[in-house]
């Protein structure tokens, strides 16, 4: 058997050494090969396939690290028929499910207390309920292509990582600080391309070329991690040397998420910021809702003099002035980014009452997004065959693709999620578990607030991090909770 495999020359660790020396010296090639010519990547998916294989029989958390270093510098592979792939992340993702699919039919019973996890009941809802609207899709290929993506990554980044976590919360920190470590040449990748171009917000879509095909989603990435490099930082107990290295990737991190110009990712830090602030001095509930309802009350006072003054905002994004392109958010009307996002947002309205129990289909929106658009909600980026792209918004995406009960159990999947993660929080009587989670939460967080401006959760740039904490706040909350119980019935038989 492949699990018992030993090579006679090496010993267990240096054997290990050499396959991940191998593995990262694939992805160095994977940068400077010609991703057109299918013959030079034959080099790579052969060896790549071959070294997969050996860890999911020899190591398995070994090829789950590779793949957790691996999604920063996958880059896009076109495929038969037009498809992508990113390669290598995504083709261990379909190495994982098929590995995954073949354990099922030789017997393998999934944890039962992961399986009937609220978390886990909604996402196959939701995965049924994608399936059930690709069978009803207006454009069908393309609905099942996006619901085998989802399915796959579910299984890779959900599954196969809570049952990596299960065994101990230690590798939620390692999985994510080797995310981290995999970022780092994107970064200066980056770093690079600013310091050529100049350092200035109308090249920021350029700068993160070719790992990243936009400063959005690389900034929304960036920010996810910052709530647990904090943490390691100035925290987490561990060795001088380690602490300083946490340290720099901090400083690290947060210059390339200025640099990325993403307002939105900024944005939805600064929530998260506030969110821990709100954790950490135990602010009740009832105040935080009433906070709530002074704030929206108040826009509902003031509605005229905010939609005035957005009126007369003149601020536009993407200028080479700093403080205009962070003063535009509140520019509606000429700032063209901004335009463009509320006309994507009209569309994908117009597309749920178009069709409100189905929708048109996952993945289907920037397909028929052009023919909603009306002349005065268009900017100078529209397009009249609406072509460029998604609803930017995770949640309208939903609406307009999967109607509104994908709509609905989308949000029922992100409160539920909160809920268990604040439970955890606020009764664990671990303090490591308890920080752990939060670091985990407030990643999620930027997610939450991000996902209201644009739509990543397709990509395995951003899913992966989102699918693998999910993972993290399950596998903690259900050994929790069989701790809890265990502690419980000693007190009770004594």
């Amino acid at each position: 058997m492949l699990s018992r495999l030993k090579i006679i020359s090496f010993s267990k660790t240096n054997f290990e050494f050499y396959l991940i020396g191998v593995f990262l010296l694939l992805l160095n090639l994977n940068y400077f090969l010609d991703h057109n010519s299918p013959n030079l990547l034959l080099i790579l998916l052969v060896p790549i396939v071959f070294v997969s294989i050996i860890f999911l029989f020899y190591k398995k958390e070994y090829l789950l690290y590779v793949l957790s270093f691996a999604v920063p510098l996958s880059l896009p592979l076109t495929l038969f028929n037009g498809a992508n792939l990113n390669f290598p992340s995504e083709l261990i993702c379909v190495i994982l499910s098929s590995y995954f699919c073949i354990r099922i039919l030789i017997g393998y019973k999934i944890d039962w207390s992961f399986l009937k996890h609220p978390i886990t009941l909604i996402l196959i809802i939701d995965l049924v309920w994608l399936l059930i609207t690709s069978s009803q899709s207006s454009m069908p290929d393309v609905s099942f292509k996006r619901f085998i993506i989802r399915f796959i990554y579910i299984l890779s980044y959900y599954l196969f990582f809570y049952e990596l976590f299960k065994l101990d919360f230690k590798y939620i920190l390692i999985v994510f600080a080797i995310h981290c470590l995999g970022l780092i040449w994107p970064i200066l990748n980056t770093f690079q391309h600013h310091f050529v171009l100049g350092f200035s917000p109308s090249i920021a879509s350029k700068a993160c070329w070719p790992f990243y095909n936009d400063h959005t989603i690389y900034g929304a990435v960036l920010v996810f991690f910052i709530p647990f490099l904090i943490y390691s930082a100035f925290y987490y107990k561990c060795k001088v040397y380690i602490k300083i290295g946490f340290m720099l990737l901090l400083v690290i991190f947060c210059l390339a998420a200025f640099l990325s110009f993403s307002r939105a990712a900024l944005a939805s830090l600064l929530i998260s910021g506030i969110i821990f602030l709100i954790i950490k001095f135990k602010v009740k509930l009832i105040y935080f809702v009433i906070f709530a309802l002074l704030f929206f009350a108040s826009i509902l006072v003031f509605q005229n003099s905010i939609i005035d003054y957005l009126d007369r905002s003149k601020f536009v994004s993407q200028k080479n002035d700093l403080g205009m392109h962070f003063k535009s958010v509140a520019n509606v009307k000429t700032d063209v980014s901004n335009a463009e996002r509320i006309n994507r947002w009209i569309c994908a309205m117009k597309m749920f009452k178009e069709k409100p129990i189905f929708g048109f289909g996952p993945g289907t929106y920037q397909f028929y997004y052009g023919q909603f658009q009306i002349r005065k909600n268009m900017s100078t980026i529209s397009t009249f065959q609406g072509d460029k792209g998604h609803a930017h918004s995770e949640y309208l995406g939903y609406l307009s693709e999967t109607g509104l009960f994908g709509f609905l159990n989308f949000l029922l999947l992100i409160g539920v999620i909160i809920s268990t993660a604040l439970r955890v929080i606020y009764q664990t009587k671990n303090n490591n578990i308890k920080n752990i989670c939060l670091v985990v939460f407030l990643g999620l967080i930027t997610f939450f607030i991000h996902g209201m401006f644009n739509g990543f959760i397709e990509t395995d740039k951003m899913a992966m991090p989102v699918f693998v904490s999910i993972a993290a706040i399950v596998s903690i909350d259900i050994v929790d909770r069989k701790a809890n119980k265990e502690k419980d019935v000693t007190k009770s038989n004594l």
